[in-house]
């Protein structure tokens, strides 16, 4: 599945100035992202590290599928949004705040991809909400 032109500018371990805004509300969920583009990032993920303040860690998979997660080593909780990809913006499908550690989670549906946020940050966000990341300037 090919991902759009932001996606190609961040990251695995360094956070890009970016913005994942929740439309319906114009809260900014995160000011940094990063992403886990290749099997080892993602298998990696946050094991043994914390999510920045502020940044957002996200997982462009190859396709599309109902992802189970666990949090094995993983130092403190989490929110994780699941998205599918609708045009500029992403499209809710299923979100798990207060993802704590040493637990394990199955999406309610399939997703394209998803995205880790420090917990609380997903807070008010439901299926069906729509998000967009817009660069910094």
């Amino acid at each position: 599945m090919k991902h759009p032109e932001a996606y190609r500018k961040l990251r695995f371990r360094k956070p890009t100035p970016c913005k994942l805004t929740h439309e319906r509300t114009g809260k900014a969920l995160a000011q940094r992202l990063m992403a886990a583009k290749n099997p080892l990032q993602q298998g990696l993920g946050l094991i043994g590290r914390k999510l920045p303040p502020k940044t957002g860690l996200i997982f462009p998979m190859p396709r599309k599928e109902r992802f189970r997660l666990h949090m094995w080593f993983v130092p403190e909780a989490i929110d994780v949004v699941f998205c599918d990809r609708t045009g500029k913006s992403l499209v809710v499908k299923d979100v798990k705040g207060g993802f704590r550690p040493f637990t394990a989670y199955k999406a309610r549906e399939e997703a394209e991809m998803f995205i880790e946020l420090p917990s609380g940050a997903a807070k008010g966000v439901r299926k069906g909400d729509r998000l967009s990341i817009t660069p910094a300037p």
